[in-house]
Parts: C-alpha cells; sequence; structure tokens
C-alpha cells in the first residue's frame, strides 16, 4: 500500500480477518455505503497498514489465526497512542462473556458472524454512537 487514500465520505476503515472471504465481504459493503476500505489477513499486516494509515474504524475479527483478536486491539492501543478508531470486534462467538471482553480489550461494539449488509452497517452506527457517549463522559 504505497498510496494515501482518500477517504471516502464514511471514513476510512481496516478490516482484520483471516478469512480472505470475509475480508472481500466487508469490503464490498463497505465501499458501497461510502468507505475507503483497507484490509489485512493477520496482525502483522494490520500493523503494516496502521504505520502508513490512519483508520477512523478497525474491524477485527476475535479469532485471528493463531492470534487474539483481544489482545492484537490491546497492542495496537499500545503501539499507536495517537490512534483511536472506532473498533468494531467480528466473530463467530457470542457469549455475554466474549462481549465483555471486547469491550474490555477496548472495542466499542461487537458484531457476530454471519450478518447481514444491514447487520454490519448497524453495528458500526451503534459503535460511532457508543464511542461518542464514552467521550462525552470522559473528563
Amino acid at each position: 500500500m504505497s498510496q494515501v487514500a482518500q477517504p471516502g465520505k464514511g471514513g476510512v476503515v481496516l478490516a482484520v480477518d483471516d478469512d480472505k472471504l470475509i475480508r472481500q465481504l466487508i469490503s464490498a459493503i463497505l465501499e458501497t455505503a461510502g468507505y475507503t476500505v483497507f484490509t489485512a489477513g493477520s496482525r502483522e499486516q494490520a500493523f503494516k497498514t496502521l504505520g502508513v494509515m490512519k483508520p477512523t474504524l478497525l474491524l477485527l475479527d476475535v479469532e485471528l489465526g493463531q492470534d487474539n483478536g483481544y489482545d492484537i486491539c490491546r497492542d495496537i492501543r499500545q503501539t499507536f497512542p495517537n490512534l483511536d478508531p472506532v473498533i468494531v470486534f467480528v466473530t463467530s462467538r457470542r457469549t455475554k462473556d466474549d462481549v465483555k471482553a471486547a469491550l474490555d480489550a477496548g472495542g466499542h461494539y461487537f458484531i457476530v458472524k454471519p450478518f447481514s449488509p444491514e447487520g454490519l452497517l448497524d453495528a458500526i452506527s451503534k459503535a460511532v454512537i457508543a464511542r461518542h457517549r464514552q467521550t462525552r463522559q470522559s473528563p
């Protein structure tokens, strides 16, 4: 990725998932909705991409190969302290403990696979609202 992206009307998104089909699906849905989308299939690709661009939204798979999306989220927050995207975890996990772990790791929302285009866009809207509330409550 040697070019600087011109953000779409929806903002710049980095979608991190080890499943190529999921990355393609997310890209198709979000590009149609006006987002500029970059994808990464691993922790290493995500960190390389974050080194050259600042997304407004990060979609992060919880089970990313041998990596844990919650740990990756924490590492992103430590490695890139000036980067503060809205973070949505995307996973097949469904328990309340998983939702709590996502929020504790620094995520703003959680969506379960499989999802519809409307479900993904709704999750992003809810994440943005949650982030706005969180920002307003901070001193």
